[in-house]
């Protein structure tokens, strides 16, 4: 090692100036590079499962029209939604009755006001509290005609059962109904 020649050393620092700039090349451009090619590819997935559900969606139609079909049916719903408290407390006070179902108490808590509007409609959400007595099959045909009704866009948040063994039920429910201004 000791009788190296001026060239042999030129030759290894030659070498080992280039090892480490390969190293640097890989850490400083190939690997961030990489990484960022890889988003942008998992982004191009993204927009491209995207672009079919809204090509699947349309079905080959013409998107304008598809798009001008879609908003009159949500004019159409957003007309069906309730703008008084009173009507949904007839409407779940009604459908209770039909199906044989005391209504113990229902209480009201202050509406929830949506930030956007959608097509010009302010919507709200206003949160009911429900105790009920009724039967098994009772309880499952006025929760169904409750989801398959479309006079009301009504969800079921949380639903509390106690039986007792006894054939009625002690039913506490808290669903939110969906209204406009």
């Amino acid at each position: 090692m000791k009788n190296l020649t001026k060239a042999q050393l030129k030759i290894i620092y030659l070498v080992i100036t280039l090892i480490l700039a390969f190293i640097l090349f890989l850490f400083l451009v190939f690997f961030p590079q990489r990484n960022k090619l890889s988003q942008i590819k998992n982004e191009l997935d993204g927009t491209d499962a995207q672009i079919n559900e809204i090509t699947s969606f349309y079905q080959g139609q013409d998107l304008a029209a598809t798009v001008t079909k879609i908003s009159q049916q949500l004019s159409g719903a957003l007309e069906l939604l309730p703008s008084k408290e009173e009507i949904v407390i007839k409407y779940l006070s009604k459908n209770a009755r039909k199906f044989e179902i005391d209504v113990k108490n229902m209480s009201l808590a202050e509406k929830k006001q949506f930030k956007d509007k959608v097509q010009g409609h302010v919507i709200q959400e206003l949160p009911i509290s429900m105790s009920l007595n009724c039967g098994y099959k009772a309880l499952g045909e006025y929760l169904s005609t409750l989801r398959k009704d479309n006079s009301l866009l009504i969800k079921v948040r949380q639903l509390n059962i106690r039986g007792q063994g006894r054939p009625v039920l002690d039913v506490n429910m808290q669903i939110s109904v969906y209204m406009t201004e």
